[in-house]
């Protein structure tokens, strides 16, 4: 076989492998715009450059359709599994990139990863009462999991339907917990989950 057969294989099989490459990357997380991210990462682990991820994690939240529903707060979300890890997502409504976000009836989400992998069951929600519309009606927040293995899945809907603002009767933070089965199981079933106001 002459050395130019020999180039036309080698170039085939790169490009192959490199077909293939792209397939299993496809299949192993969805391909979000990144126009749509709307996270401001309050977590060492995310915000380095370079570092091994192993699981990624998909933050969606729904804020409700009705008057005055949207705000401009600095929202923080707190995720708690039963094992007492956590993280935080803090997203600033003030900011210019984040201005467009939790309006009346929008849906938002954003994608990131980190190196452990968690069954969040418990969701704090807190605002800081910045901004011209202070107050914040939420119906649900999701967070979803997922590894290279099948068995590393993990999805939870938690059912909020609440006001979040400054002043009474609305609290400044908010507590949704699903950790235990038979909160969990009305989860599932989507029913109003089970909450306390701080």
């Amino acid at each position: 076989m002459d050395a130019l057969a020999m180039d036309k294989i080698s170039i085939i099989l790169v490009l192959l492998a490199s077909s293939y490459g792209a397939v299993l990357q496809g299949h192993a997380r969805p391909v979000l715009s990144s126009d749509n991210a709307l996270l401001q990462r309050n977590d060492d682990e995310t915000a380095s450059v370079g570092a091994t991820r192993n699981f990624t994690y998909l933050f969606e939240v729904q804020t409700g359709d009705m008057r005055l529903a949207g705000t401009d707060s600095q929202l923080t979300f707190t995720f708690s599994d039963t094992d007492s890890n956590s993280f935080e997502l803090v997203y600033d409504g003030n900011g210019e990139i984040y201005q467009q976000f939790f309006e009346r009836g929008q849906y938002n989400y954003d994608e990131f990863t980190k190196d452990i992998f968690m069954k969040p069951c418990r969701l704090k929600i807190k605002t800081d009462g910045r901004g011209a519309a202070p107050s914040w009606y939420c119906e649900w927040v999701k967070i979803s999991v997922w590894g290279q293995r099948f068995e590393d899945h993990y999805e939870h809907r938690f059912i909020v339907q609440h006001w979040i603002g400054p002043n009474d009767p609305d609290p400044s933070e908010l507590t949704v917990n699903d950790c235990n089965k038979a909160s969990m199981a009305s989860a599932k079933k989507n029913m109003p989950s089970s909450f306390s106001i701080i």
